[in-house]
C-alpha cells in the first residue's frame, strides 16, 4: 500500500477525534472577569460592564453571600438595573432549581464583598461552583467587588499573615471558584497596607501571581489580557522566575518582577 494511502486512511480515521477537539476548544471560550478592589465602584462602572454583556437585554444574577447584611443583594440589584440591566436576580440558595435556571440564563454574574471564606463555602454547599464554572467557559461575564475579587483563583487568601509575615504558612490559601487559575486576588490593596500578606502568600506559593487591587479600581481580564478602569493603581507580584528560599521558616526572593498599573494601562499575564 502506498505512503499516501495509508496517510490518507489515518487521516479520516482521525476525523471524530479532531472534529471533538475542535468542539471542545470552540465550547471553553471564556467571558470577561471584571475584578473590582471594593470600596465605591467608579459610576460609569456598571453602564461599562454591562457593555461587555453581547446580549441586547442583558439579565444580571447577584449573589450576596459574601455579606452579612439583608439588603446587599437588593442594593446591588438596583445599581445594575439603574445602568441598564433588563432583568435582576438576587441569588437564593434555598430555591436551587430556580436558581440553576438563573445561572444557565444570566448574561452577567457578580459576587458581592463581605467574606470570601463565607460566600465560597455557600456555594460549595450548595454545589453551584461548577455551574458557574461552565457558565464563565461558555462566555458569560462574571464580576465581584472585594471578597467577591478575592474568591475569583483557585486558591484566595484571607486575614493577616499569622504570626508575622515572610514566614512559610504564616499567610494560608483557601480554595476559590477556579475563575483565573494562576491569579491570587487581594483587595482593598493600597488602602489597608495589604503588600506584605499578599507578597507573603506569593513567596510561599511562588507558582502563583500577586495581583493587588486597590479601591474604586477594576482589573478587567479578557482571556490574559488585562486592563485597569477606574482609579488605580493595580499591584502585580511575579515570583514565576525568581529564586525563592526558605530557612528557619523565613521567606526570601530573588529577582521578583513587580508591575504598577495605572488606569487605562494593559497587561498579558
Amino acid at each position: 500500500m502506498s505512503k499516501w494511502r495509508i496517510f490518507h486512511r489515518l487521516t479520516w480515521r482521525a476525523l471524530p477525534a479532531l472534529w471533538l477537539c475542535l468542539l471542545c476548544s470552540c465550547a471553553q471560550t471564556s467571558g470577561t472577569l471584571l475584578i473590582a478592589g471594593g470600596g465605591p465602584l467608579p459610576t460609569d462602572f456598571f453602564e461599562r460592564a454591562l457593555a461587555e454583556v453581547v446580549a441586547p437585554s442583558p439579565a444580571v444574577l447577584v449573589f450576596p453571600q459574601a455579606s452579612t447584611l439583608e439588603d446587599t443583594g437588593a442594593r446591588s440589584a438596583a445599581a445594575w438595573a439603574k445602568a441598564g440591566a433588563a432583568t435582576t436576580w438576587v441569588a437564593k440558595l434555598e430555591h436551587p432549581a430556580e436558581l440553576l435556571k438563573q445561572i444557565n440564563s444570566a448574561d452577567l454574574i457578580w459576587f458581592t464583598g463581605g467574606s470570601q471564606l463565607e460566600l465560597v463555602e455557600a456555594l460549595r454547599t450548595a454545589q453551584l461552583i461548577s455551574p458557574i464554572q461552565l457558565r464563565f467557559h461558555r462566555g458569560v461575564a462574571i464580576g465581584g467587588t472585594s471578597a467577591g475579587a478575592a474568591a475569583m483563583g483557585e486558591l484566595m487568601i484571607s486575614g493577616p499573615p499569622d504570626p508575622a509575615p515572610y514566614l512559610k504558612g504564616a499567610m494560608p490559601t483557601h480554595p476559590g471558584l477556579g475563575l483565573c487559575p494562576g491569579l491570587l486576588i487581594d483587595q482593598h490593596f493600597m488602602q489597608r497596607n495589604r503588600n506584605h500578606r499578599l507578597l507573603t502568600a506569593v513567596l510561599d506559593n511562588p507558582t502563583q501571581v500577586g495581583v493587588g487591587i486597590s479601591e474604586s479600581t477594576i482589573l478587567v481580564l479578557r482571556g490574559k489580557a488585562a486592563e485597569v478602569w477606574g482609579k488605580g493603581p493595580v499591584h502585580i507580584y511575579d515570583a514565576r522566575a525568581a529564586h525563592t528560599e526558605i530557612s528557619d521558616d523565613h521567606l526570601s526572593g530573588r529577582n521578583l518582577n513587580l508591575s504598577l498599573l495605572q488606569v487605562g494601562e494593559r497587561f498579558y499575564f
